[in-house]
């Protein structure tokens, strides 16, 4: 028996659509902002590929180069590189900020002059936000991450009094042992009117987790070896230093603002130094110059 009801048309099928992905409101955001900055109108110039473009953005000076102005843009490569190399070996010290200030400089010609190539069909307006993004864009997408990734994973220049010291950053803590100087993270705290800025902490660890620190009045014995008392130390008693510790006595010299009567315990609180404090151990030598602990 044949079934009564009309049958769909083929056509007549229901469709439906693909469900939007979880970036599609990003991508239209960004097309937005595309379209009110006046940036789809902007096309690479004619003379340079996509590749070249980008080396030329990231590298100050290759600008010059893409564009057949080599005389002009080996010489502004070979100075950004011997900016970097002052950089890398006065780390900390005056004539690296003076070449950090060359760098980004010489960074910012080379980008004025690659915005200076684009056709002549964009607007003003277009090439005035594109100078202000690109700029932006390069101190704090390239320079800043970069200075910040460097100082938590490579290296950290430390300055205490008129020295500095180089300290290999992300070292681990398992590697420390006793009587290795170490740099260490302070943060900032306040007992009563005493206050203590944030800050680093840089001394030699004396005991480690599971030592006893027998504290006299005139000297302090860790595992039968005796020392003199310092200043602020404790009188007459006995520490056990925590696992996953160090036992650190912190530096007379830090920024420590109060009654002087109060820092004695900050001092004391500040003598266990946790290992997720460790910023690493300064290097034996940078660049061939030996780190000599102030």
């Amino acid at each position: 028996m044949a079934d009564p009801r009309p049958s769909m048309p083929r056509s007549a099928t229901s469709f439906y659509p693909p469900r939007a992905r979880w970036y599609s409101r990003l991508w239209n955001t960004a097309y937005a902002w595309r379209r009110q900055l006046h940036l789809d109108a902007l096309r690479l110039p004619r003379e340079v590929s996509a590749g070249p473009f980008l080396l030329a953005l990231l590298l100050p000076g290759y600008a010059y180069c893409a564009f057949g102005r080599k005389y002009v843009g080996r010489p502004m490569i070979a100075g950004y590189l011997l900016a970097v190399m002052i950089f890398l070996v006065w780390i900390g010290h005056l004539v690296a900020i003076l070449a950090m200030g060359a760098m980004i400089s010489l960074h910012v010609v080379s980008l004025l002059y690659l915005i200076s190539r684009w056709p002549r069909e964009v607007t003003v307006r277009s090439q005035v936000t594109l100078t202000l993004t690109t700029l932006l864009a390069v101190g704090l997408l390239i320079y800043l991450p970069a200075q910040r990734l460097v100082e938590r994973h490579l290296f950290l220049p430390l300055r205490i009094g008129e020295h500095v010291l180089v300290v290999a950053a992300g070292t681990p803590a398992r590697s420390v042992r006793r009587a290795d100087l170490i740099a260490y993270r302070i943060e900032s705290r306040r007992a009563g009117n005493v206050r203590l800025a944030e800050g680093f902490g840089l001394g030699q660890v004396e005991a480690v987790g599971g030592d006893t620190i027998h504290f006299g009045k005139d000297t302090y014995t860790i595992r039968g070896l005796s020392r003199p008392r310092r200043a602020h130390m404790p009188c007459e008693q006995e520490w056990l230093v925590p696992e996953n510790h160090w036992f650190v006595w912190p530096d007379s010299s830090m920024n420590i603002s109060g009654n002087a009567a109060n820092v004695t315990p900050m001092l004391q609180d500040l003598a266990l130094v946790p290992e997720s404090q460790l910023v690493g151990k300064p290097f034996r030598r940078w660049f061939g110059r030996e780190q000599v602990p102030p």
